[in-house]
C-alpha cells in the first residue's frame, strides 16, 4: 500500500517504508479513509457475591454487577451467566 501511494500521513503522501508515526498525534489515511488504533481492551475478573445477576440490567429490578463496578472509564460487557443464587468467578 505505501508503495503504489496509497498511503497519506498529515495530508502528505508517503512512499518510503519504515516511517514512524505518533498515534496519539499524527493522522494516517489510506485510500482517502482515516485509519485509527483499536481501542485496547480490559478485562476484569469479578468475585461476584450472591444476589447480583451477571448483566448490565434486569428486567425484574434485580441488583447487577455493574452496582459493584465503579470509575473503570470504560464501557463494560458483562460475560457469564452465573445465577443470582451463585457467587464466584
Amino acid at each position: 500500500m505505501i508503495q503504489q501511494g496509497r498511503l497519506m500521513i498529515n495530508g502528505v503522501k508517503v512512499t518510503d517504508l519504515g516511517v514512524i508515526i505518533d498515534e496519539a498525534q499524527d493522522q494516517v489515511f489510506v485510500d482517502g479513509k482515516l485509519i485509527t488504533p483499536p481501542i485496547e481492551a480490559t478485562h476484569l475478573i469479578l468475585n461476584k457475591p450472591k444476589g447480583f445477576v451477571t448483566s448490565l440490567k434486569d428486567e425484574f429490578g434485580r441488583k447487577t454487577v455493574m452496582k459493584l463496578i465503579k470509575n473503570v472509564g470504560r464501557r463494560i460487557y458483562p460475560v457469564g451467566r452465573l445465577d443470582i443464587d451463585t457467587e464466584g468467578i
